[in-house]
């Protein structure tokens, strides 16, 4: 029989009534059609960054949760809710579907979701399973490597700074599973190991400000850095007799490193090079 257009259910949640229109349909057997959960307090308890909070609402309208569609609902611009019961009840094959059916769900979050969706297209490698190890997840592959490539461990000058830029990606990972988790504790352990490594890597962002404006990194760069841009003067006549000698050094070693150290001035290297 259809339904009177006058006709009013009663919300589980905020115990209010109102218009049919105004709620999700259910499939509990055990609830009475006349009931249901209303659209705004669906909107108000589910918590996109908590699929929890999403679990719990379909199991209580035993509605299957299917990874796909919660995936295009994702990605779609109308109400995310909405639009995955809209889809989900589209087709008759979800139709006989109940919550018992649905995919895993189980401590997830959208956000997790929604990542493992963008590494669809991610191969792991033997190379990268032997680097981070056996048994991880394919996002959780993807993020190690992506943080890896983010910190130059490709491009690291040895072996120790390249496994210390390994450490400090595993250290990141372990930190955002960790708040994942809501292990507060654990995280504020994690970010100490990582400060730790920043600084055995020489890349502290105190450190970087510290040793220069321009960001200079590590005395290996420093060093790079004087012999393309300062180039010694090579002129015989400095070696003629002890005080050449004395100054030759003064000038083109003592002076460079005061100056790596911020202890001279250019406008003093000028009057040492006779220049006004």
């Amino acid at each position: 029989m259809a339904r009177k257009a006058s006709e009013k259910k009663t919300c589980l949640r905020c115990a209010n009534e109102y218009a049919v229109s105004s709620f999700y349909s259910h499939r509990n057997s055990i609830i009475n059609e006349q009931f249901g959960i209303c659209k705004k307090c669906t909107r108000d308890f589910i918590d996109l960054d908590d699929l929890t909070t999403l679990e719990n609402f379909l199991r209580t309208m035993d509605i299957p949760y299917i990874r796909e569609f919660w995936l295009n609902a994702n990605k779609a611009t109308t109400e995310t809710i909405g639009t995955y019961l809209k889809n989900i009840n589209s087709l008759r094959q979800n139709k006989e579907l109940r919550f018992k059916d649905s995919d895993d769900i189980t401590g997830k979050t959208n956000e997790a979701e929604t990542l493992e969706d963008d590494y669809e297209d991610f191969v792991v490698t033997k190379l990268m399973v032997k680097q981070w190890g056996r048994s991880l997840e394919k996002e959780d592959y993807a993020f190690l490597e992506e943080e890896f490539e983010k910190l130059g461990g490709y491009e690291a000058e040895d072996t120790i700074q390249q496994s210390i830029l390994r450490n400090m990606s595993r250290t990141q990972w372990m930190a955002n599973k960790a708040l994942e988790d809501g292990d507060h504790g654990k995280y504020e352990k994690m970010m100490k190991t990582l400060s730790s490594q920043m600084q055995d890597a020489n890349i502290k962002p105190v450190q970087i400000k510290n040793a220069t404006e321009d960001g200079v990194k590590s005395w290996g760069e420093w060093v790079r850095i004087i012999e393309e841009t300062e180039p010694i003067n090579e002129v015989a006549e400095d070696f003629k007799d002890v005080d050449g000698i004395y100054k030759y050094i003064e000038r083109w070693f003592i002076v460079q490193l005061q100056r790596v150290f911020g202890r001279i001035k250019d406008e003093d290297i000028k009057k040492l090079d006779g220049e006004s």
